[in-house]
Parts: C-alpha cells; structure tokens; sequence
C-alpha cells in the first residue's frame, strides 16, 4: 500500500461582515467570535453589537469592568498596528476596518506559558494549539491554526517581513501537509508586541495568508528584563525551566539595538489519551499493560537575536534584525514486542523485554533581515532584503534494523531536510489631498522570492536491507523501525522564483466612511503560474462606541517546496494474497514514481 502526499493551489473567495462595540473597556483579544465556515468556502463573521449595546446600558458590570480596565489594556486599545494596514494613515485596534488583535509583551509572559505559541493561544480564542501526537515530528515541529483553518493558511511576520517556513512537513492531524514557520523559534523575549490579523489578507501579503496574519513586532528601546519561569504538571510531569534575557542598548545618534536570549528545558509527557495510555495498548513480557511514548516531547532549546536601527539623517535609516535558534526534540513512539519477527531480543543492541523507540529532531534555525527606509518627496519607502534557513535532521534512537540482525545499531540518521528562502521587497507609500477631510492613501511594491528545499540521505543502516531471516520465508523488515531512511537514491532538491507587485487604496467618502481595496499580481515560474487576489473593505463608524465593517477577498495558497519533495516511509512484512512479502507504505514526493 503506498499513499502520497500532494497539494494544489487553493483560490478562496471570502466573504467577511462584522458589527463591533469598540467600547473602551474592550480589546479584541477579549471579544469572543463566531466563525461559520460552510463548504463553499464563503465565511461569516460576527459580533453581537445589540447584546454589547445593551448589556453596557442594562448591566452596571460592564461599566464597572470598564473602570477596571488595566494599563497595559488601554495601552493595547491605542497600540498603532501596522498590519493589514499598509497606508500611511495611522490606526489602532478600535479604529481598522479589519479585525486585529494585539498582544502586549506583558500579556504574553503573564500566561506563564514557556513559547510564544502557547501564550498567543493562551489570550487569542481563535487561536488554537493542537496538541498533536503520533508517528512523526509533529508533535516537536508544531504550529498554531487560526480560525479553525490549517497552520499552511497563516502567514507570519516578524517586523513586517515575512518569516522562512520549516523543513519539517507534517503529515499526521490537523496540519497534515504544512510546513509552517515555527514561532517558538523566535525568542519570546524579543518580542515587544504581537499583532494578529483575522481576516484574510493574500492581496496584501501574497500566498498563504488565507486564515491570517501573525505580525511578531520586536522590541526597539533600552529596556531589560531577566524572567525565569519554572513549573510542572499537577502529576509532577512536564517539567519545564525557562530563562529569558534582553537589555538595549543606544548606537550612533539615536540609533538602538536590543539583545535577546531564551533557554528552555522542558521534560516529557505522555497524555495520549484521557488517561495517559496511547490507543495501541501492548502488554510486556510479565503480561503487564505498557504503552507508546506519544505526547508532549522532550526539548532543549536555545534563541537569540537582536534588533537595530539607526538613523542616518532625518529623511533615511537603516535597520536590521536576526534570530538564531538551536532545537533538540525527542518524542516516543509505539512499544515493540520481543515476540514479533522485527524485534531483535539478542546480541549488543537486542532488547530481550521490548522497547520503545524515539524519534529525534535536531534542528537549526536562521533569519536575518537588512534594509532601509527613508523619504523621497511625499513618497515613504522601505527596502529589505530578508533571508532565512530551516535545517532539519531526523532520526531514531533506542531502535532497530531488524534486517541487519544482531549487527544492527541503535541509533539512526534517518535524513536532512533543508529549506530556505530570500524575500527582497521595495514598499512605497503616501497620502494625497484630493479635497476629502481625510487624504487618499496609496501604497504599492514589488517582490521577489526565492524558495529551496533539499532532502539529504541519512546512515545507510537507517534504510538497508541486511536480509536476515528468523527461519526461511519469515524474515525481518528492512530498514530502521518507525522510519526507513533516506536512500542516496531518493536525495532531491528544488529551487523556485516567484515575482510580485501589489496596490492598495484607501481612503473616506465621508468622515465616517471607510473604503479600501487591494490588488496583488503574483507569478511563479514552476507549478502555480500566474494568480491575482483582490480585497474591498469597508467601516462605517455611527458613533465613537459603535461601527459596522465588512470585507470580500480572494486569495490563495502556492504549495511549499516541501510538499513536493518531503517523504517520510516504512517497511514491514506480511502475507499478501497467499504470499508473505514486504510491504512499503509513508509519504511519498509528488513527482516519484511509485506516487
């Protein structure tokens, strides 16, 4: 039995209309939504604006929670947000005509949460963290779905850029055939704010962003802080110790640069299952139940980065900012038993009681990004260049080939899986007074994207056949449990380019009326070809308290580099048809031929 793996391009007409109370007390990351998808594809949004208007009238809680309404939360409210916003108009939470939420630095470490990802689901309700086990890396390599929709349809920025995505493909749960940006591996205690747009935005952005955008804004001040968090669940598992670092520093005439560190060790967990046990249950050689290692992984990881800016003269800057990231994760995987034909209970590396494998991932992470932004005439522009590199190796420990018989290791480098991608971006903007109370807003760019991904083979243990044989015509699968390695013969690896220009408008017929509209042109020269996304949203504010928005958009998602080439396989015996013989089954590339 052999299965594939493989995606298309996805157009998505989306159909957007919300009524909101922006009452001071309120911020959006609080405001609970209701999010309809039906299977055309068309969405509903919204608030309930008469039950918000007249609890606040009826209801003498809501006044009094307004009054208790903390700092840090106003500050959030009049916070100017940057994304889905490409005007030079300035504006906040209350105030866009798309739905964002912002969160705080302080609302991200009062969570108590270790990795951004599971402080952003910790204060964002359409935010959700799957908590994914089983067979493969994602459970280690995991990545948080927006508005119910899978981790491929959220784009995510970091100071605007857009962010490299993982060479990890997921191909078990709810993001089966993702291959995500990670946002663990940005280090938590860089972050400043986070701005997270519900709506689609492809128009704006480009490809993947069809649930949403993730902004990750970087701190650019002289502050430090030094957080150490500690904790453990209530059956004494889960161990986790965090410590994080970051101090700024002034450079030049008015420039900064802020530097940040975070460690994390956090130990495993199995909760499979309510009661701790994986499905698989087996029994060991005493008859007792035992289990799988499935759940939350063992990790060890290490962030850095920084983030500067300098100002030259009062009309041109530069700016730059970097992460680094050094992960190393261990999941359990399903218990093998000593009686089975690929169990080897003999010699230096047998297991006589059974055993339990572990999948290993030991990743490395990079981005870097330099530009400059500055004045010419009326125009602001922005130019960057924004670069980074996901390097993936995965592989088994505590395991075997069984085909090798006594000679089999217990450890094994199943491949590489490498990805990168150079983004360069030129962004302009201004306003216009055409006579309206408000200027006309226009910001238009290009871009242009290169994608790599190289799959790299792993120890010939991890995929040989060594032909051994219990007795004649009961022999041992080949190749590592849990996973076959990569062969030399399926290495691979592919590059793509794409181009892109976009404009977007904005401006108010009336005081209270907003209309913005959003064209992008994007052209990839292998497999998606050319695509065109458009978005037109509207506001109208009645009063200061209450407002009525509504958005249509089209977008659309090209598929990672990682779809096509990424493979991960298995190899095991049985009878077929009469006839005992091996059989092959995983994820396999697009393009290869048993696909």
């Amino acid at each position: 039995m052999r299965t594939a793996l493989s995606l298309r391009q996805q157009e998505r007409p989306t159909l957007r209309f919300a009524c909101m109370a922006s009452m001071t007390a309120m911020s959006g990351v609080h405001m609970k939504q209701a999010l309809h998808r039906a299977r055309a594809s068309i969405v509903v949004l919204g608030y309930c604006p008469l039950a918000l208007a007249i609890g606040s009238v009826l209801l003498s809680g809501t006044i009094q929670a307004e009054e208790k309404t903390s700092e840090d939360e106003r500050r959030t409210l009049s916070t100017v947000v940057v994304t889905g916003n490409r005007g030079a108009e300035q504006r906040t939470v209350t105030s866009s005509p798309v739905p964002i939420d912002v969160v705080s630095a302080k609302q991200l470490q009062s969570t108590g949460k270790p990795g951004l990802m599971e402080a952003l689901s910790a204060v964002i309700p359409s935010l959700t963290l799957p908590e994914k086990t089983g067979w493969d890396a994602s459970g280690i390599a995991r990545a948080p779905n927006l508005r119910g929709l899978s981790a491929a349809e959220v784009l995510v920025l970091v100071n605007g850029k857009r962010r490299h995505t993982s060479a990890t493909l997921n191909i078990n749960g709810i993001n089966t055939g993702a291959a995500p940006a990670d946002l663990d591996l940005i280090p938590i205690s860089a972050i400043d704010h986070v701005e997270v747009l519900r709506d689609g935005a492809a128009a704006q952005y480009g490809s993947d962003a069809i649930a949403g955008v993730i902004n990750v804004i970087l701190k650019a001040d002289t502050s430090g802080t030094s957080v150490t968090n500690a904790g453990l669940g209530y059956d004494g598992k889960k161990q986790t110790v965090q410590q994080s670092l970051n101090k700024g520093f002034e450079i030049g005439d008015g420039g900064i640069v802020q530097l940040a560190l975070d460690a994390r060790s956090q130990n495993d967990d199995n909760k499979a299952s309510a009661n701790g046990y994986s499905y698989e249950q087996a029994y060991d050689l005493a008859g007792k139940s035992t289990y799988g290692g499935y759940g939350t992984p063992k990790t060890n990881l290490l962030t850095l980065g920084y983030n500067a800016e300098l100002p030259i003269d009062d009309s041109f800057s530069l700016y730059s900012f970097t992460t680094y990231s050094r992960r190393k994760a261990e999941q359990g995987q399903n218990f093998r038993l000593p009686t089975i034909t690929n169990t080897i209970t003999t010699g230096p590396n047998g297991y006589p009681a059974g055993y339990t494998p572990t999948w290993y991932i030991d990743e490395d992470d990079f981005q870097a990004a330099f530009g400059g932004k500055g004045t010419l005439g009326e125009w602001d522009w922005d130019l960057s260049s924004t670069y980074g590199r996901n390097e993936a190796e995965q592989g088994t420990t505590h395991n075997q080939n069984p085909s090798l018989g006594e000679a089999t290791p217990n450890s094994f480098t199943s491949g590489t899986w490498i990805s990168t991608e150079l983004t360069t971006n030129l962004d302009f903007k201004r306003g216009f007074d055409i006579g309206l109370q408000k200027p006309l807003d226009v910001s238009y760019g290009l871009e242009h994207r290169r994608d790599t991904y190289q799959v790299q083979a792993g120890d010939y243990e991890s995929y040989a056949n060594g032909g051994y044989c219990i007795a004649p015509g009961n022999c041992a699968s080949s190749g590592a449990q849990v996973t076959n390695g990569i062969s030399p013969d399926e290495e691979s690896s592919a590059s793509r380019n794409s181009v892109a220009s976009y404009v977007d408008v904005g401006f108010n017929p009336v005081p209270d009326w907003y209309v913005g509209s959003a064209l992008r042109y994007e052209h990839y020269n292998q497999g998606v070809g050319a695509t065109r996304s458009g978005k037109l949203t509207t506001r109208y504010d009645f009063t200061p308290q209450f407002a009525v928005r509504a958005t249509v958009s089209n977008g659309f998602r090209a598929p990672s580099l990682a779809n096509s080439l990424f493979s991960a396989r298995s190899t095991t015996y049985g009878v077929v048809d009469g006839v005992y013989q091996s059989i092959n089954y995983g994820v396999l590339p697009t393009g290869s031929g048993a696909a």
